[in-house]
């Protein structure tokens, strides 16, 4: 069976859809990809398929990994190859699922972030798999993507790289940069795209409409630009309520506000949803009111368990209004009729970059459902309708590395002076980069000049130097942190980590963090230090970045600690303490919770339920609901799940909240939840239950 029937066999297998067929864009790519044994850069736009190339590679070589930007993208993708490749073994590493190395060595298939695959890049060989990158362009986001594909290009793996949007002037350049043949969807999208502009002006104390895209009337006005919004979506939904339509704006508060207002004017649709919402944070209680009137809400703020049940009830369409933020410009897929984009403003009040909106609008219209996608666009007066007609104009933004920055280079270099052995290697690696590509022989000097000032750092850290020039590791302990491409301010961290010394690791934790995200406020510092990880969702966005990236670097000097000492070691015993310290801030009703769960599992819970360690005798039914999202999070990803360890987690959330006096008739109440989340991880991943 040639490669192309093997794919049109698996795109059936994906949308369970018999007649299912291949377009001749992926006819084209797929053939390519099986002649030839080269890199690959897949250039089309959203909606023709292009993902399909990128398993048609997995396929060619039997095994490989999935590298994506986002964690919402990956665990679309993992639940995605799992129904694609039932008889391989596929597995999921992000900051919310850690797995042995061993482990990821052996598997067939691994859906992992660039951030994951550096730390185990010495472990790793060309023969372990095909590496495809989606959203490759978003290295001009990610230093760590640039890095990690320039890393593994190097090693001598094949990869294919995935975007909908490079400009036509970098394409050249990420071709030499990967050494890859450029496939480019010169046809039409399946579904052509029509795109309306809704202009309003503003006045004294309301907005009028000056072109209403044929939804709103012109001379109509509204008390605010937000109004004219909500009706827009409202008149459009009363014309085509089946069609789909995506609202999409810049920040977390506008999507729960728009949202909000669209629900005060639907009745009650899915009265039964809102019993599913978990409720830990704001973001979640704006959910769970919408949700019941049949208008969704995505975005980061919300736990993923609720992200999950926003994306099922979409896709089983239950529901046809979803309002979202950037979870659309990185992959995630909301295929609608409808997109509404609200404003040509960033978060930070910058204007949008042509990549960015036309990723956003590359949502609207889906293959084989529609006619037509309308892309409709919200401007207010002459300078936003003049800036719609500049980015509609220019079709992608130029690729801009990230990789110039001293934490990254001072990471790199640990890991290529170790592999290449001497600093004329790691000198001549940076020309690997993407960086080099884009600014030629002066940004490669420019870069090796960054590069000289951070070296004296990571030398002193790891290294000796002969006199021939070549270097090699101090000891074994440094050998582990280099290939790991632990920066020396990560690596300083283990001894306090493993001696269990928790305010100096933390201490030390956020300073390094602060210097990898440029953040200088001693105000978050002290939010850190009072909360750990719970200050994310206590803090500013300043504190929510730190937090993260602390979070990031312990679990990275624990992996290494594990790596130097074993995992029965008193020293990684005493690391994962101060792990599990900073993830619960010391809050003395997590301990229930520790006993039973892994270090990954706390983190889960805690990331999407932090709100679960602040409750005392809620009634049954918010009990009840919390039940339901700790088992999702815990078991929802499983292939086999053991009964005994459900009631155990169970009774642990259970006394979280009510201490040791847990009803015995809600302990069965939730044990029957829990077998029904349990009974839905079987039908929907095949997951084996074990008693």
């Amino acid at each position: 069976m040639s490669l192309v029937e093997q794919a049109e066999a698996l795109l059936k297998r994906i949308k369970g859809d018999p007649n299912a067929a291949l377009n001749s864009f992926q006819i084209k790519a797929i053939e390519a990809i099986e002649k030839r044994d080269d890199n690959f850069l897949i250039i089309a736009p959203t909606g023709t398929g292009k993902t399909l190339v990128g398993e048609a590679g997995i396929l060619k070589y039997g095994k490989g990994f999935y590298l994506a930007p986002l964690r919402s993208l990956m665990g679309e993708k993992y639940v995605e190859l799992r129904k694609a490749f039932p008889k391989k073994r596929v597995v999921l590493t992000n900051k919310d699922y850690s797995i042995p190395r061993k482990v990821l060595k052996e598997a067939d298939i691994r859906v992992l972030s660039p951030y994951k695959i550096m730390i185990y890049l010495d472990y790793l060989k060309p023969e372990d798999g095909v590496v495809v990158v989606d959203e490759i362009h978003k290295i001009n986001k990610d230093p760590e993507m640039e890095a990690a594909v320039s890393a593994l290009k190097t090693a001598g793996f094949r990869i294919i790289g995935l975007s909908a949007t490079i400009h036509e002037d970098d394409i050249p350049k990420m071709s030499r940069w990967l050494n890859a043949t450029v496939i480019k969807c010169e046809e039409e999208r399946p579904v052509p795209l029509r795109f309306t502009e809704v202009k309003l002006q503003l006045g004294p104390g309301y907005v009028e409409v000056e072109r209403g895209g044929g939804y709103l009337y012109p001379k109509e006005k509204f008390v605010s630009k937000t109004h004219a919004i909500v009706e827009l979506v409202l008149r459009v939904y009363e014309k085509d309520p089946t069609g789909g339509i995506l609202v999409w704006t810049p920040t977390r508060r506008e999507a729960d506000v728009i949202a909000n207002m669209i629900a005060n004017r639907l009745p009650t649709k899915l009265p039964e949803a809102r019993k599913q919402v978990i409720t830990s944070s704001e973001h979640d209680n704006y959910l769970k009111y919408t949700i019941e009137k049949g208008v969704l809400i995505h975005h980061g703020g919300l736990s993923s368990r609720n992200r999950e049940l926003v994306e099922e009830l979409f896709r089983e369409k239950k529901a046809n209004i979803v309002v979202t933020c950037y979870t659309l410009s990185h992959g995630v897929n909301f295929p609608v009729r409808y997109l509404v984009i609200t404003t040509l403003f960033d978060h930070e009040s910058k204007p949008l970059d042509p990549s960015t909106y036309h990723q956003i609008a590359g949502r609207a219209g889906r293959p084989g459902l529609d006619e037509f996608g309308e892309v409709i666009t919200v401007t207010v007066g002459d300078l936003e309708s003049y800036l719609l007609t500049k980015i509609m104009a220019e079709k992608a933004t130029k690729v801009k590395s990230k990789i110039y920055n001293p934490w990254t280079i001072a990471k790199l270099a640990a890991q290529r002076l170790l592999f290449d052995k001497s600093i004329d290697g790691f000198m001549g690696f940076l020309k690997e980069t993407y960086y080099a590509q884009e600014y030629g022989p002066k940004g490669l000097e420019e870069l090796k000049k960054l590069a000289e000032d951070v070296l004296t750092l990571v030398i002193d850290a790891y290294f000796e130097v002969e006199p021939s020039g070549k270097i090699y590791p101090k000891g074994r302990k440094e050998a582990f942190a280099a290939s790991m491409g632990l920066h020396p301010k990560e690596w300083i961290l283990h001894e306090p980590m493993s001696l269990g010394d928790y305010e100096e690791s933390l201490r030390r934790g956020v300073e390094a963090a602060m210097i990898a995200t440029g953040v200088n406020d001693a105000s978050v510092i002290d939010n850190i230090m009072d909360y750990g990880f719970l200050s994310v969702y206590l803090g500013s966005w300043k504190v929510r970045e730190v937090a993260e990236i602390t979070q990031t670097i312990f679990d990275a000097v624990a992996v290494y600690v594990r790596r130097l000492y074993g995992w029965k070691s008193d020293e990684f015993q005493n690391t994962k303490r101060v792990v599990e310290m900073y993830l619960y801030g010391g809050n003395p009703n997590a301990e229930y919770l520790a006993k039973v769960l892994k270090h990954d599992e706390m983190k889960r819970i805690i990331r999407n339920m932090p709100k679960l360690l602040f409750l005392e005798n809620p009634s049954d039914n918010v009990a009840l609901e919390y039940v339901r999202g700790a088992v999702q999070l815990i078991f929802g990803f499983k292939k086999r799940i053991y009964m005994k360890r459900v009631m155990r987690v169970v009774d642990a959330v259970l006394k979280v909240m009510f201490g040791e006096d847990v009803p015995e008739s809600l302990f069965r109440e939730a044990i029957k939840v829990a077998r029904s989340e349990v009974q839905r991880s079987v039908s929907e991943l095949g997951a084996k239950v074990i008693a």
